[in-house]
């Protein structure tokens, strides 16, 4: 795929976490991003994997756009990563968090 072309869906659809007023954690979203794919694929092989186009990973690589959640697992997947991995990473998850305790 091609920077003029097209994506599956535009690249600002969506995101992963609330954006106005959270500078810092997109910034540490997009560092884990970065470390995710470094020396693993580069911005073009991933983007291949990813179906979306090199200037969408970069603008997440940047901090310039949020990927959505389903953008942020896929990258995981394509790297080699656990679930999970880049949002705690980045902060977003706490390993704390017991996600049994919020079922009814």
């Amino acid at each position: 795929m091609h920077q003029g072309q097209h994506t599956r869906r535009g690249s600002d659809a969506g995101s992963a976490a609330p954006t106005v007023g959270h500078s810092e954690r997109r910034q540490a979203l997009a560092t884990a991003i970065r470390a995710a794919y470094a020396g693993r694929l580069t911005q073009r092989e991933l983007a291949g994997h990813l179906g979306v186009a090199q200037n969408t990973v970069s603008r997440w690589a940047t901090g310039e756009v949020e990927p959505r959640l389903d953008d942020i697992a896929a990258i995981e997947v394509a790297c080699g990563l656990v679930n999970g991995h880049i949002l705690r990473a980045s902060g977003y998850v706490d390993d704390e968090f017991d996600p049994m305790s919020a079922v009814a």
